[in-house]
Order: structure tokens, then C-alpha cells, then sequence
């Protein structure tokens, strides 16, 4: 994913929705900026041994993320799987095959 986005009034930048949706990024969550040479590096703040890991078909948390919306995570991981499932049925269906 490659996007642009603007500094704004005093140097605040806005994230586009995409981004923070496949991050999982909420009003209030921490990023951790790194500079490298001519680039910028943003990350999640990330708790230790806090994460998703899929096992098989299911999404599931590692850890106890604090301030991290969980159920929000597997929701729109789910929203995106029937996302995929959808452009792929209909694919199939423009291409007429059953």
C-alpha cells in the first residue's frame, strides 16, 4: 500500500481510513516514528508479546493488548477476508463459470 499524505497546521499529518483499518489504528494509539536517512518509518507501538496470529481459519490474540481494541481487530479482518470471497465470486461469475 503506497499513499501521499499532507503536513498540515502544526505539523499534524492524517493517516487515510485504509491505512488505519489495516493496521487496526484507533483515535489515541501510539506510533513510533524512526527516521532513516531521507525517509520516515511509522509504526504501531506494539506491547510485548501482544499480537494476532492466525491459526488455521481463526483469528486469535496473543497477550492482553491494553488500550487495544481486539474484537474491533477480528471484525474488520473478517470484513476483509469477505471482501477477497466477494471480487473472487465475482470473478468467477464474469468469466461464467458455476
Amino acid at each position: 500500500m503506497k499513499g501521499t499524505i499532507i503536513v498540515g497546521r502544526s505539523r499534524r499529518i492524517v493517516l487515510p481510513k485504509e491505512v488505519c483499518k489495516r493496521l487496526h489504528l484507533e483515535e489515541g494509539d501510539a506510533l513510533e516514528i524512526t527516521v532513516e536517512g531521507d525517509s520516515l518509518r511509522l509504526r504501531p507501538r506494539a506491547n510485548e508479546g501482544v499480537g494476532l496470529v492466525r491459526e488455521g481459519d481463526l483469528l486469535v490474540a496473543t497477550g492482553y493488548p491494553s488500550g487495544a481494541d481486539v474484537g474491533a481487530a477480528v471484525l474488520a479482518d473478517r470484513e476483509d477476508r469477505e471482501d477477497q470471497l466477494a471480487q473472487a465470486h465475482a470473478t468467477t461469475r464474469a468469466q461464467g463459470v458455476r
